[in-house]
């Protein structure tokens, strides 16, 4: 029993939106985060600390150079 509640415990913080805070925004320049409409000061913070953990892993040049090497193979692909 004890096994199973700290397994659900550790999905409630996974899935609680205040814990969570947000989720990044893809496909504009820069960093977004999008946040739930009802997020508390709590939420924000958190959301605000995702913004700044995504920009200072350079994820968005990341995706974009992934992006970028996608159309080049499927240009490469549609070509031959």
């Amino acid at each position: 029993a004890l096994l199973i509640k700290s397994q659900l415990e550790q999905v409630k913080k996974r899935v609680d939106y205040e814990e969570v805070g947000g989720a990044p925004l893809l496909g504009v320049q820069g960093v977004a985060m999008i946040a739930h409409g009802r997020s508390t000061h709590r939420a924000i913070l958190n959301a605000l600390s995702g913004a700044e953990a995504f920009a200072q892993q350079h994820l968005e040049e990341d995706l974009t150079a992934a992006a970028r090497r996608g159309e080049e193979l499927f240009a490469q692909r549609a070509a031959s």
